[in-house]
């Protein structure tokens, strides 16, 4: 016990470094620490990394999560070493899933856990944990209304725990979902899982600053409201009727975060969700939909187009199938989250076309089948995470057309992609492409990566294109003897069509 305890307190000598780190931190943004990793030095820098590994595994889950922003050694040592419990932080990975098992870990452990991450967590600090098996195996599903109509109680424990006071009207449910962490579950749920549930709510909702936004509240919950950055959930009723209201309160503070509950007939017609520029706060700058019902099936066309949001997340679209034309276009977008997202199988044209966006992830997309013209047109692009395109099999043209900023794609994770529209990538930065992810892609269109920055192509992996239109690499500065290559590949794909 005593040579634990020694351990211990030297693993929390480093933490107590990055407390004063994270206080720093809190006193330049704010009451919110931000995830900040600073270089190690001292004796840990040269301590063999199974010593301090040891020495780390003594700690707590709160004090590991606090320990692993102190150096990026120590950040994963920690990482792998919770790892092996099945704990990941969700800032730590973009994975959609982010796990704190509860078949692994102590129900202590795992109350530290969430308690940490919601006290240290921007906006909604329950909004990308998930509480549940790792790895999402076989026989779990996420959380879903059903299980909860059952349960009242526990219905109420929870709406109490997050907003720190007593429902108040018939919409517990769909609000409780709203906010609630993405939850998996084994398919069969009993009472006593939701009970358990329950509790790592409770001990932890103080820490939360969801607030309920109904258009009614006195000023003087007005004014506790303004006093710091909250994350509102809002009922799609509620937001109809007091949009006014709702845009006076954002006045006073531009960093609240609304979460969107659809749990009504507002902007939503047969599955198919519709809202304007004129249906928000012109004022709100950070939105997530949550679809507690799964009422919404479609996104409608020019959705929230020229909107002044710089943010945008969804939780609980299960069941979106498709995005119409002008998602969120023409907006000041600079951060898209997809997660909530699973089953989306089609994008419309004009996808986030023209907006602040620098970076975009896929990952939140594993079912995609096909995306339309001008997809994440943007000059702003700077880089495309591919890992969740792995279902897609159709580009419509003009893809990442003009993206000075973009580099490089990789077509690794395209391994259904079928036909590929015109203009793709032309007058795009890439310097580099490589085709080989691209052995299924059968049509080429127009203008194929014209006028970008390559000097090397190698179409060898293209075994199954059969026909490619006009201006391929056009424009594009390859040496006579890679333009000897791409002139070869014209040549065979044209005898596969006389064949």
């Amino acid at each position: 016990m005593l040579k634990k305890n020694f351990l211990k307190s030297v693993a929390l000598m480093g933490v107590s470094v990055t407390a004063g780190v994270c206080a720093q931190a809190s006193e330049l943004v704010g009451d919110e620490p931000q995830d900040a990793v600073v270089t190690q030095t001292g004796p840990f820098a040269t301590m063999p990394n199974e010593v301090t590994e040891h020495i780390l595994s003594y700690l707590s889950a709160e004090e590991a999560a606090l320990a692993r922003l102190v150096c990026a050694s120590w950040r994963g040592i920690l990482e792998n070493q919770h790892g092996r419990k099945a704990f990941a932080h969700s800032n730590a990975f973009y994975n959609p899933y982010s796990f704190i098992d509860t078949s692994l870990i102590p129900d202590a452990d795992v109350t530290q856990m969430l308690a940490f991450h919601i006290k240290h967590s921007h906006f909604a600090p329950l909004e990308n944990v998930f509480i549940g098996p790792n790895n999402y195996p076989q026989g779990t599903r996420l959380l879903e209304a059903k299980d909860l109509e059952a349960h009242p109680d526990t219905v109420s424990a929870w709406y109490n725990a997050l907003f720190g006071e007593a429902p108040q009207d018939a919409h517990t449910l769909a609000l409780v979902m709203s906010a609630l962490p993405q939850i998996l579950v084994r398919e069969e749920t009993s009472k006593e899982t939701l009970r358990s549930m329950t509790s790592y709510v409770k001990k932890v909702g103080k820490n939360t600053r969801f607030k309920r936004f109904t258009g009614t509240e006195t000023e003087q919950e007005k004014d506790a409201l303004g006093a710091w950055a909250h994350t509102m959930v809002v009922r799609s009723d509620e937001l109809q009727a007091h949009k006014d209201e709702l845009t006076a309160l954002l006045a006073t503070h531009a960093d609240h975060h609304v979460i969107l509950s659809i749990d009504g007939e507002d902007f939503l017609q047969d599955g198919v969700l519709t809202m304007s520029e004129e249906d928000i706060p012109r004022n709100l700058r950070h939105l997530t939909l949550a679809d507690p019902f799964g009422k919404v099936t479609t996104i409608g066309n020019t959705f929230l187009f020229k909107a002044a949001l710089k943010s945008f997340g969804v939780r609980g679209l299960a069941n979106l199938r498709a995005i119409g034309d002008g998602f969120l276009s023409d907006t000041h977008i600079t951060s898209v989250d997809t997660r909530g997202l699973p089953n989306l199988t089609k994008i419309g044209t004009g996808f986030l076309v023209q907006t602040g966006i620098t970076s975009f992830d896929t990952r939140g997309l594993p079912n995609i089948q096909s995306i339309g013209a001008f997809f994440l047109a943007n000059t702003s692009l700077k880089s495309v995470d591919t890992r969740g395109l792995t279902n897609l099999t159709t580009i419509d043209e003009y893809c990442f057309h003009s993206c000075k900023g973009l580099k490089s794609v990789d077509t690794t994770h395209l391994s259904n992609l079928a036909s590929i529209g015109g203009s793709f990538l032309s007058y795009a930065g890439v310097t580099d492409f490589d085709a080989r992810g691209l052995a299924n892609l059968t049509s080429i269109g127009d203008r194929f990566l014209l006028r970008t920055g390559i000097t090397s192509f190698d179409p060898t992996p293209l075994t199954a294109v059969k026909q490619v239109g006009p201006h391929f690499f056009y424009g594009t500065p390859l040496s006579p003897e890679e333009r000897t290559k791409v002139d070869g590949f014209l040549k065979q794909v044209a005898q596969r069509n006389i064949a």
